[in-house]
C-alpha cells in the first residue's frame, strides 16, 4: 500500500456520535483495501469499542453480495451474539451458513 491508512476521519466521526449520546459497539470501516492491523488497532483504541476484533474492514469488492461475506468471515455474528446475549453461537452459526451460501453462489 505504501501509505499509512487513515484513522482521523473515523475517530472524529465516533467523536461526533458520543457528543449525541451515542456509543458504538462496532465500527465498520469503509476502505478501498483490507483495513491493516495498526489501524484497527488504533481506532479501537481512540474509540473505545471493546477490542479491535470490533472495528471491521469493509473492503472495496466486485459484488455487493460479497458485504456479508466479509462480516461473516469478521465474526461480526460472533459479536452481536455477545452483545444481544443471545446464548447458543453454534446453532447461529448453523443457519447463517446456509444463508451464506445462497449468497456466495450469488456472488460468483
Amino acid at each position: 500500500m505504501g501509505e499509512e491508512q487513515k484513522t482521523k476521519p473515523t475517530q472524529h466521526g465516533v467523536r461526533d456520535l458520543r457528543s449525541v449520546g451515542l456509543s458504538p459497539t462496532v465500527i465498520f470501516c469503509r476502505c478501498r483495501e483490507v483495513l491493516e492491523a495498526g489501524a484497527r488497532d488504533k481506532i479501537a483504541s481512540f474509540c473505545h469499542v471493546d477490542r479491535p476484533g470490533c472495528v471491521l474492514s469493509v473492503q472495496d469488492v466486485n459484488n455487493v453480495y460479497h458485504v456479508p461475506l466479509l462480516l461473516l468471515e469478521q465474526n461480526l455474528y460472533r459479536i452481536l451474539a455477545e452483545k444481544l446475549q443471545l446464548g447458543d453461537i453454534d446453532a447461529l452459526k448453523g443457519r447463517l451458513d446456509l444463508t451464506m451460501n445462497g449468497l456466495e453462489e450469488k456472488a460468483t
